[in-house]
């Protein structure tokens, strides 16, 4: 995804998603996996590295503070 441009010194972007726990786990051993040299390879510059951990240490925040919804039973009207 390209964000575009902003006229802002600090462009923000909200993030909202439903995940399943099966998804949840699998995205947080992939943040788990990813390393230092991972960044270094795929970054295009030192100022793109810091993005990415950072952007990394949010969803990783995100996933610890994450709440399992509970599955409601069905209503027999």
């Amino acid at each position: 995804m390209k964000i575009p441009p902003s006229t802002d010194s600090t462009p923000r972007v909200r993030l909202s998603a439903l995940l399943s726990a099966a998804e949840a786990d699998a995205l947080q051993n992939l943040l788990d996996k990813l390393t230092t040299d991972d960044f270094h390879r795929l970054a295009e510059g030192d100022e793109e590295i810091t993005i990415y951990v950072e952007a990394t240490n949010k969803i990783r925040r995100q996933l610890n503070a994450a709440e399992e919804i509970p599955v409601l039973p069905a209503y027999d009207d």
